[in-house]
């Protein structure tokens, strides 16, 4: 019990007044940074990222907690623009933010206190203070849960993942791989069906299946305009039998302009001879698609909303992605709130584009080669043939790269390890993402995995640079 006070008191002191560990004797050396500021930093990095989680949860919040026609109808049709979205969300300002920080607020509040009384049992063992880590960490395990997440499961990610993924390797500092994310995993593979699933919006998944499914009925939508509270990532995993020749024959429904309309045409006139692609009816055209592509009715709604990613037809638009109009994990969602925490912790020093740049440009170059892949015929899998920029404005692969892979603990610390454990994850990700059906997000076990080989890529590379330093030196540059 002693040990316990003792630790909660130094905590306090630590958090409130001065780092933990301060020089009792000369040399007293100033430094303008320590772990506290550093987690001060990135928190106020993360700040734009809190606010459009808050905000975008808040829309779908509102939306999908209870049923409301006129605000639906209205959100439909400000979803056709950012400028209109952005004049929408101005309007109802203060129903999104409160509806945001219901669904929040509580999980940050859960996984701080869970997380701090394991901190301080912990460290309480060892007779130490609770370091600053798990500020940081706690925050950025919020960021990229679903709204829809059980408080329990919370909990039960956050207890059981800091105890493997931290405390058992020794505590902050020591842990091999980023706390955050192993708490993540714990509750991906524990409950996979709350992690991948097709609901993202709203408080309860039963609760807004049920409200979704009255909106449908109530604004009589078919399966080409179905409204649905999947994430991007969730509706590009089409199954790989899902072809390009039949994503462009459902596209035809919102456009004309799609690439095999030639192939489309043939395939038309051998369907029905009377039909044509400029004057087909959407009745029509999903009687051709099921009957004369043959897709499956069960992926007519999915593959109806993958072709409007394709295609970028509202409300899955490019800008919708980068702003954050759009269901998702509360942090991964606004692309534009994570580049501007990049810019703050590039501008303080505290990251480089040594590792981010690196993941970027494989993942694009890796998304590249599956989109030639896809491009070289018309029966490819369609879900390959997303353009490599779509890969990098959808799903959590910013935010990852830019918050998780930059960890200086479980991430390399030599310039070149940092290049080659910065392509690792980018290549990863997409892999990941398009060959595994049953992980629509790779950026997560791109990281954990890149994070085991962290040190072997500090090892190499130190050993490459003292191999080169020794060559260079001469018996006569040698002073005795």
């Amino acid at each position: 019990m002693n040990s316990f006070l003792y630790s909660l008191l130094e905590t306090s002191k630590s958090f409130f007044y001065s780092p933990a560990k301060t020089p009792k004797h000369a040399p007293f050396v100033r430094d303008p940074i320590d772990i506290k500021r550093i987690m001060t930093l990135v928190v106020i990095a993360l700040i734009p990222a809190i606010f459009f989680a808050i905000i975008s949860s808040g829309v779908h919040g509102a939306l999908y907690d209870q049923v409301n026609i006129p605000l639906m109808k209205e959100y439909i049709e400000a979803s056709k623009s950012i400028f209109s979205y952005l004049s929408f969300v101005s309007s109802h300002f203060f129903l999104f933010f409160f509806a945001g920080c219901k669904l929040f607020l509580p999980q940050v509040i859960i996984i701080y206190v869970t997380g701090g009384l394991i901190e301080i049992f912990f460290a309480s063992l060892h007779r130490k203070t609770v370091s600053e880590g798990f500020f940081v960490t706690g925050i950025l395990f919020a960021l990229i849960l679903p709204p829809t997440l059980p408080y329990w499961m919370t909990i039960f990610g956050v207890s059981v993942g800091l105890i493997l993924g931290k405390e058992l390797f020794g505590g902050t500092g020591m842990n091999i791989f980023n706390p955050a994310l192993v708490c993540r995993c714990i509750l991906y593979f524990s409950f996979p069906s709350y992690m991948t699933g097709n609901i993202w919006a709203g408080s309860n998944s039963f609760i807004t299946a049920k409200n979704t499914a009255a909106y449908n009925q109530m604004l009589e939508t078919g399966p080409y305009d179905t409204i649905t509270t999947s994430s991007p990532l969730t509706i590009s995993e089409l199954p790989m039998s899902v072809t390009r020749l039949q994503i462009d024959g459902i596209a035809l429904s919102y456009t004309k302009d799609v690439k095999l309309k030639k192939e489309l045409q043939k395939s038309l006139l051998d369907f029905n001879k009377k039909l044509s692609i400029d004057s087909l009816s959407v009745a029509e055209n999903i009687d051709f698609v099921t009957n004369g592509l043959k897709l499956p009715e069960e992926q007519l709604e999915k593959a109806a909303h993958f072709a409007k990613i394709l295609y970028n037809i509202a409300p899955f638009t490019d800008m919708n992605f980068y702003f954050g109009n759009m269901p998702g994990s509360f942090g991964e969602t606004s692309k534009c709130a994570v580049h501007i925490g990049m810019i703050i912790l590039i501008f303080t020093g505290l990251i480089s584009f040594r590792i981010i740049f690196p993941a970027m440009v494989t993942a694009f170059l890796t998304a590249g080669c599956f989109y030639l892949f896809a491009m070289s015929g018309a029966d490819t899998p369609a879900h390959f043939s997303l353009p490599p920029y779509k890969q990098l404005i959808i799903g959590g692969l910013s935010f990852g790269i830019i918050f998780m892979a930059t960890d200086p603990v479980s991430g390399p610390t030599t310039k070149v390890a940092q290049i080659i454990y910065g392509a690792l994850i980018g290549m990863l990700t997409i892999i990941i993402r398009l060959i595994n059906p049953a992980f629509p997000e790779g950026i997560m076990l791109a990281i954990l995995f890149a994070n085991a080989f962290s040190p072997l890529f500090d090892r190499i590379a130190l050993r490459y640079r003292k191999k080169g330093v020794a060559g260079k030196i001469t018996f006569d540059e040698v002073k005795v």
